[in-house]
């Protein structure tokens, strides 16, 4: 018989500065439940870091840090502070082309057949 086990949880209540609440919810998501999966994860994580002994000095660079999927917020945020970018290609125009050329192509294709059955 399979028996499933839930790991068992103690309860932390921790007090934080409203603006790094609002952050928080913003990172996570929102809700308050994202809230309370994200600073878990943040957690354990970082308890992980520490017991293996990986202890990172502030100098140095981020790429050290473990990579984890992005929420949608966190990925927002971050597209919102990249500077717009800006190009001399015209997009429709490329299509358009495209479209010419390929119908060439396939009047060309069909005049051969033609010719072909003739």
């Amino acid at each position: 018989m399979l028996t499933l086990r839930r790991e068992t949880m103690a309860n932390l209540e921790i007090n934080i500065p409203d603006a790094l609440h609002k952050r928080l919810r913003r990172v996570a998501g929102a809700d308050d439940s994202a809230v309370s999966e994200f600073a878990l994860a943040v957690i354990r994580r970082e308890v992980e870091r520490l017991e293996s002994g990986k202890r990172q000095e502030k100098h140095e660079p981020d790429a050290a840090v473990e990579r984890r999927e992005l929420t949608m917020a966190e990925w927002q945020a971050r597209r919102q502070n990249r500077p717009a970018l800006h190009t001399n290609f015209d997009a429709a125009a490329a299509i358009r082309a495209e479209r010419q050329q390929r119908e060439q192509e396939w009047d060309q294709y069909m005049e051969r057949r033609r010719k072909n059955t003739s």
